[in-house]
């Protein structure tokens, strides 16, 4: 037995001394990142760096196609901006060919010994690749493993294919676990991109499916979820209304992250007929700006630190019938055994259990694109004299605690009602 005790110590001591990436902060990231200058010019790369980082956006996944350099030979620059506006960055290589079959461990050890010689505290990983093709997984997961085992502190990032991409749920949801399911060669988030609007405005009919599937298959690790801000021409322009309904119902299903597709626009001879994202191709804002900064700091100060700090119990929907989509029993509001109702069926209710209080917290949000107003809920509990309601979005104020809302306890319910609920919008109420 003492032996048994002594291997067990030894074993313990061992796995301590090898650290492991953790997610601290509800992540806000782009793909391609705030453009710097090809002549290092120090002022305009800080202006730019200024403008992403009012906009609250906290993490950079790359690739840059402003930089004037197709190697990523100025991913070492880069870093040193992030620092500066304390941001963190996932670096990419030009060696890291995932696309190879062969695996070159002394090239991937010569990567990781060159970024981690900059100790810069903006270094957070490596990023692989976008939507894996699944012809590349194995790739990915042998990519992943040796950055794991020789990195563990940084993150090995790659994000999946959304589900439209194939042609049944049997076969996304094998390419799902293929890429998530053995903890020695899956990323230590799961990251997957599904853009829900059609061109003509409709939404695809398997958005809440994914959610409930990738942050299932998540399981105690974080998911982040990529939400559109740019066009093309199989993809919308998307709206205001359309950009509350991507974060929002992302949020409700428990991602702690959601990393805008795209910052700067791409230029058209990198393919793909892009038009404008959150930045038009001159650098300036465009309209989406001020939606995502309004978004984004509505997340930053009240919905990302109570995601951050809870356990997601479920995310509900009032009817099966949803925005096209047939939903599962699981995920409708009658099957769940928390005892809510309201009769709107366009509410999503996400319900959080706090992990370092008794607090419950229920993150509403209108999927409709009309205003909803005089929308009942009902808690089967007497809590009408501790309901709180946190400010809403485009309403923070130098507080952003939650205030009393009112509510009416009668036959063993408690009953509130929220008013002039925007179109996406998202109300987070606690007791």
């Amino acid at each position: 037995m003492k032996q048994i005790a002594i291997l067990f110590l030894v074993t313990f001591l061992f796995n301590a001394a090898f650290s492991q990436w953790k997610q601290n902060e509800f992540v806000i990231g782009t793909f391609a990142d705030p453009r710097i200058s090809v002549n290092n010019d120090i002022a305009k790369d800080s202006l730019s760096y200024v403008k992403a980082r009012n906009a609250y956006i906290n993490f950079l996944t790359g690739p840059q196609y402003y930089m004037g350099s197709r190697d990523f030979s100025m991913m070492d620059r880069t870093l040193k901006l992030a620092q500066k506006f304390n941001m963190q960055l996932l670096v990419i290589d030009s060696r890291m060919r995932i696309a190879d079959s062969s695996f070159n461990a002394d090239t991937a050890m010569k990567i990781i010994s060159h970024f981690k010689s900059l100790n810069s505290k903006a270094f957070a990983g490596y990023y692989l690749i976008g939507e894996v093709p699944q012809k590349y997984v194995s790739q990915v997961n042998q990519w992943t493993a040796f950055f794991k085992k020789n990195d563990p502190g940084k993150l090995a990032y790659y994000y999946l294919l959304p589900y439209y991409a194939f042609n049944s749920k049997s076969s996304y949801e094998v390419y799902v676990n293929s890429l998530t399911s053995n903890p020695q060669t899956s990323s230590d988030v799961v990251s997957f991109d599904y853009y829900p609007f059609t061109k003509n405005g409709s939404v695809r009919n398997s958005f809440f499916y994914s959610l409930n599937y990738l942050s299932n298959a998540a399981g105690s690790r974080p998911f982040w979820s990529y939400i559109l801000s740019t066009s093309n021409s199989n993809l919308p322009d998307p709206t205001q209304y359309q950009l509350n309904f991507s974060v929002f119902c992302s949020l409700a299903y428990g991602a702690k992250g959601i990393i805008y597709f795209t910052y700067e626009p791409i230029p058209s001879k990198n393919g793909g007929n892009f038009g404008d994202a959150i930045l038009d191709a001159n650098g300036n804002p465009t309209k989406k700006y001020t939606y995502i900064k309004a978004i984004n700091e509505y997340v930053t100060k009240v919905l990302g630190p109570v995601i951050m700090n809870s356990t997601r119990i479920g995310t509900y929907h009032v009817s099966a019938n949803s925005n096209n989509e047939t939903i599962d029993k699981t995920q409708l509001l009658s099957s769940s055994s928390k005892g809510i109702e309201t009769a709107n069926m366009n509410i999503l209710i996400g319900v959080f259990k706090s992990k370092n209080s008794a607090a419950t917290y229920l993150l509403l949000v209108n999927k409709d694109s009309n205003s909803l107003n005089n929308v009942s809920f009902t808690v089967p509990e007497n809590i009408a004299g501790t309901l709180k309601v946190y400010p809403r979005m485009g309403q923070l104020s130098s507080s952003v605690g939650p205030n009393i809302l009112a509510g009416k306890f009668n036959s063993g319910k408690t009953t509130f009602t929220i008013d002039n609920f925007s179109p996406g919008e998202a109300i987070l109420v606690t007791y």
